[in-house]
């Protein structure tokens, strides 16, 4: 095959760049469509409480969707339920109040990722504001960055609807969250929002801790790595208050002895016009008096000899920290699952519950200078099924260690909290050990109502492995860690 010249590849560049923006705009237009048509058949016999509940996900002004929509969606887009959920919302607010914005995504002025963020920014606006506000902004955002577009989009939320913005502002200070995601490599991210002025004092006492760490503990790492440290020493306040106070000891300025001899010191009743000094005044309660202390030690040799306690200090900050650091520490529950053989063998990995999966090696340092307890895992082959409907806590917990999330296509929900629903439905009058390890899964609300009303589809071939199939008839294996299609529509 001849080898092409660099204008030829550039052309070809250029095509396939533009197929795959016309690809995420036809995407777009077949979510609302979908969004529009979706509707599940019901048997006129089903309960009341199973009913699918239309729901207005895009906003007032929007159609009404099937509340299961986006468990059909999000399998097929490879994409979480609630995921799914947001984009469909967005789509229908972009499609339904933004007309411009819409029109300018699929004429390719505007990228599909952008038009949807900008739906997040305009969704407090009324429909004539948000189309008002967009379609003035279309015109200029593809030449800024990602960042300065939506700044100016912001301003000019703020200039034309001012008391928008104010609700704005207001809502997001109520909104403001705590978010530790998922770890990678052994490191978490840590996202958090704050008001500005709380987001100052933060850097400024990591910057602090960071600046303790080199001072105190001599630590030698960079900067910016001793402020990654620093939050983790903020996460056990009396750590961080003991190095403060630390740091706050004044040094001790030695005089040396006396030179005058206490012998030839004359001590004056009068001051120097002839009068009688006053009397003494009470001793301060809160005075040191050597003969307090057991031994009697002075002031100066009881300080010299606790400089190096973190417990105690000299300054307006301290205060006294009578426990031991390592029992004020927050009690947390972490669930490490290692193999028993590669314990033995001192290699191979562990996974943490909600955290991560990391080598033995790496585990071990992290759990350095920690309190923990071991409890055995179950044993799930060895764990006797039940007669009675609900599940003991032992099985409970054996059913949450095997699905860590929710086993539905493509889930990022953690199953421990939600409901432990039976696979094959549990009867009053059907065989003894229906309640056992292989016809149980945890599973969301509304999907325990789409399953339990027959839109859903569901087998446990064997015990950790789900197959579904959904109201089009789609196919999915979901096992621990994966999420597999197996067929077209039936």
């Amino acid at each position: 095959m001849a080898s092409r010249d660099a204008r030829d590849i550039a052309d070809a560049l250029r095509v396939a760049d533009r197929r795959e923006r016309e690809s995420g705009v036809e995407k777009m237009l077949l979510v609302a469509e979908l969004a529009e048509q979706y509707q599940l058949d019901e048997d006129t016999d089903l309960h009341p409480a199973l009913h699918d509940e239309e729901l207005q996900v895009g906003g007032p002004g929007t159609p009404y969707v099937s509340e299961y929509l986006a468990l059909e969606l999000g399998p097929l887009l490879g994409i979480s339920v609630r995921k799914a959920t947001g984009l469909i919302g967005q789509v229908l607010y972009l499609k339904y109040h933004c007309p411009t914005l819409w029109a300018g995504m699929q004429e390719l002025r505007i990228d599909v990722d952008r038009a949807l963020h900008a739906t997040r920014l305009c969704t407090p606006l009324t429909p004539g504001m948000a189309e008002r506000v967009t379609a003035v902004w279309l015109r200029t955002q593809d030449r800024l960055t990602w960042g300065a577009a939506f700044t100016q989009l912001e301003r000019l939320i703020a200039y034309l609807c001012p008391d928008v913005a104010e609700e704005q502002e207001r809502q997001a200070l109520e909104a403001r969250r705590f978010h530790i995601g998922q770890p990678r490599d052994g490191v978490a991210d840590l996202h958090a929002q704050l008001d500005p002025i709380d987001a100052r004092f933060l850097q400024a006492t990591v910057d602090q801790m960071a600046d303790l760490l080199a001072q105190i503990d001599g630590d030698d790492d960079s900067l910016q790595l001793r402020r990654v440290k620093a939050l983790g020493v903020l996460a056990h306040p009396a750590l961080a208050l003991a190095m403060q106070q630390q740091a706050l000891q004044q040094p001790l300025v030695d005089i040396g002895p006396d030179p005058i001899p206490d012998d030839t010191l004359r001590v004056s009743t009068r001051d120097d016009d002839g009068a009688p000094l006053p009397e003494e005044p009470p001793p301060d309660p809160w005075e040191y008096h050597a003969e307090d202390t057991p031994t009697g030690e002075d002031p100066a040799s009881r300080q010299r000899g606790r400089r190096g306690d973190p417990h105690f200090c000299l300054g307006h900050a301290c205060g006294r920290i009578t426990h031991r650091l390592a029992d004020l520490r927050p009690q947390v529950t972490i669930h490490i699952h290692i193999n028993a053989t590669d314990v033995a063998e001192h290699r191979g990995h562990a996974r943490i519950e909600k955290i991560a999966d990391v080598t033995l090696a790496t585990l071990r340092e992290l759990l350095i200078d920690k309190q923990v307890t071991i409890q055995p895992v179950i044993d799930l082959p060895d764990l006797p099924a039940q007669d009675g409907y609900q599940p003991s806590t032992r099985m409970r917990e054996a059913v949450y260690d095997m699905f860590t999330t929710e086993p539905f296509p493509y889930s990022t929900t953690s199953s421990r909290g939600l409901d432990i629903d039976h696979t094959t439905p549990y009867s009053a009058t059907g065989p003894p050990g229906q309640t056992r390890i292989g016809n149980l899964a945890p599973l969301s609300r509304r999907l325990h109502r789409a399953k339990t009303a027959g839109h859903w589809k569901v087998d446990q071939p064997e015990a950790g492995t789900l197959i579904w199939q959904s109201p089009l008839g789609y196919k999915y294996r979901v096992h621990h860690h994966y999420t597999d299609t197996l067929d077209d529509a039936a």
